[in-house]
């Protein structure tokens, strides 16, 4: 393949369609859908980071401010209500905008927090709580052309954006006001997690897995040692239910949970690795990966689930991994890999599996991407890799990655793009035996 040649791939989650009619017929029909599919896009883009977003990322922040405007016309609204230290998080994110050319008078902080920030002495920021109602704060968003969730607790902003009666507040209005006139709305960890509708509200992959998800947000819950809770987002993402640290924090598990959950909604899944940005570009109608790391895309559309024991067993999941560069194209459904990157041409054959103890369901694991990549495409045709993920003496998770007819990988240097792959997640036995020498 040729430096210029642009490669695209077919997609991750696509069902073949047969039509029995004319040539003609077919071209009208993708026409009139095509277009349908586009008036009903929003007319906004979105930034959506996986949190832990570095101030010197200049994909991300140079995406993000070009789509605000660029430096000179960009004036920016920053929402730090998620945090806990809401005074701190927005004074990090200005001084990074205003490294990157934005000029300070045009940041704004809009007053909404839950709590007191006790870095400082003289604002009691707790005193904040109902500004979701204020019409000044509502018209500093108002005037903007981005909108910046900062990162903390996701259900902070629903809690204070939505009102108890499920309508919006005046700042959800003026944000969406912003987001339909072609701002840009983004954010970063929780202000990842509240972009699709419904989004995840808590939970990890094991308790996803071994427990019933509760119907109703408990504060005492912890986030990362509590089951699977899936409650209403703020829904400028509509095309997947969004998930962030993603794999930082092993979420592969909660993620496939909550899909096969609300699978009446959503097909699609986009995990969002750290310091990473999935990026809605609406003038192209295409998803675009900026930053660090990479960007899964888990498809449950021929996916299965199994509850008959204690565990519960999802299998025929479809994963795509996507980096920096990366675009997907909503209109065709199909992964356009980065310029740079050539395909892997490789034979499938029925080798001996791989099998790790790495614990991907964990925080900290085996890095997911070596997984997928070098150790599934590692040029031996090797044709699975199991993981291994232990619950207790007796039992442990199987993730089961395989190739299909349809997978792909490119490469270039230890940028990878991977289509099409299986994912099996199925509760095992453990048996034990003493080593004899």
């Amino acid at each position: 393949m040729s430096h210029n040649t642009q490669t695209i791939v077919s997609n991750c989650e696509t069902n073949s369609i047969k039509v029995k009619s004319s040539f003609f017929v077919v071209l009208l029909i993708l026409f009139l859908s095509l277009n349908l599919t586009a008036q009903n896009m929003p007319n906004g883009n979105l930034v959506i980071v996986g949190g832990g977003l570095e101030p010197d990322n200049k994909e991300i922040f140079t995406e993000l401010i070009q789509l605000a405007g660029g430096a000179e016309k960009a004036v920016f609204a920053v929402i730090p209500v998620a945090g806990s230290y809401p005074a701190q998080s927005f004074q990090i994110f200005r001084n990074t905008l205003i490294h990157f050319g934005i000029a300070e008078n045009n940041i704004h902080l809009i007053h909404l927090s839950l709590v007191d920030d006790d870095s400082t002495t003289q604002t009691n920021e707790a005193l904040w709580k109902d500004n979701a109602m204020n019409p000044n704060e509502a018209e500093k968003v108002r005037k903007a052309t981005a909108v910046w969730f900062t990162g903390g607790d996701q259900m902070r902003i629903v809690q204070t954006l939505v009102r108890a009666d499920g309508s919006n507040s005046l700042l959800l209005d003026a944000v969406w006001e912003v987001f339909n006139k072609g701002g840009v709305i983004g954010g970063t960890s929780a202000g990842a997690a509240i972009m699709s509708n419904p989004m995840i509200g808590r939970g990890n992959s094991l308790f996803a897995l071994t427990h019933d998800t509760i119907a109703r947000f408990d504060e005492k819950l912890h986030d990362e040692s509590d089951t699977l809770f899936v409650t209403r987002g703020l829904g400028f993402f509509p095309f997947g239910l969004v998930d962030q640290h993603f794999h930082q924090r092993g979420r592969i598990g909660r993620l496939a949970a909550a899909l096969m959950q609300e699978r009446a909604t959503f097909s699609m899944g986009f995990g969002i690795d750290e310091n990473t940005a999935l990026i809605y570009i609406a003038a192209k109608k295409q998803l675009k990966v900026a930053g660090a790391s990479g960007v899964t895309i888990l498809g449950v559309s021929e996916a299965k689930t199994d509850h008959t024991g204690k565990y519960a067993s999802i299998e025929n999941l479809n994963i795509s991994w996507l980096e920096n560069g990366d675009y997907y194209d909503l209109l065709t459904k199909t992964i356009i890999p980065e310029p740079e990157k050539t395909i892997l041409n490789e034979t499938v054959e029925q080798s001996p599996r791989l099998r790790f103890t790495s614990g991907s369901l964990s925080t900290y694991s085996i890095n997911f991407k070596e997984l997928i990549t070098e150790y599934l495409f590692d040029g031996t045709s090797q044709s699975m890799i199991e993981d291994v993920n232990i619950i207790d003496n007796k039992t442990a998770y199987m993730l089961r990655f395989g190739k299909k007819p349809a997978s792909k990988a490119f490469r270039n240097k230890d940028a990878w793009t991977v289509t099409d792959i299986r994912l099996d997640i199925i509760p095992v036995q453990i048996n034990t035996s003493p080593m004899r020498y």
